[in-house]
């Protein structure tokens, strides 16, 4: 009988500590996805701001402006590609990128 109260108790410590384990797992795993997608964000902000510009810029025919504009949203697509994925997985990335790099050569 004692045998079977000490075996009961142990089964219970192991499966209190292996639920502790799989908390603090989950809790690491999503407070690094927090930060991956902060960052991710932030990519995406820069890359959108670049955008407007670009926008305004071929509105108001600017277009020496235009064309840095559409060279750096394109090189910062490049650069950022995968982080950029993460919030926008269903954009089309390479495709914008190449749009991107066609305004110079059609507008400088």
């Amino acid at each position: 009988m004692f045998y079977s109260l000490v075996k009961n108790k142990f089964h219970r410590i192991a499966n209190i500590s292996l639920f502790l384990v799989i908390i603090i797992a989950f809790g690491s795993i999503a407070n690094s996805d927090q930060s991956n997608n902060k960052e991710s964000k932030e990519f995406l902000s820069i890359i959108n701001k670049e955008l407007e510009f670009l926008e305004f810029r071929l509105r108001n025919r600017n277009y020496k402006e235009a064309c840095e504009h559409a060279n750096t949203a394109a090189n910062l697509i490049y650069k950022w590609k995968d982080k950029i994925k993460v919030i926008e997985p269903n954009y089309n990335w390479k495709e914008i990128r190449l749009v991107l790099l066609e305004i110079p050569l059609k507008h400088c």
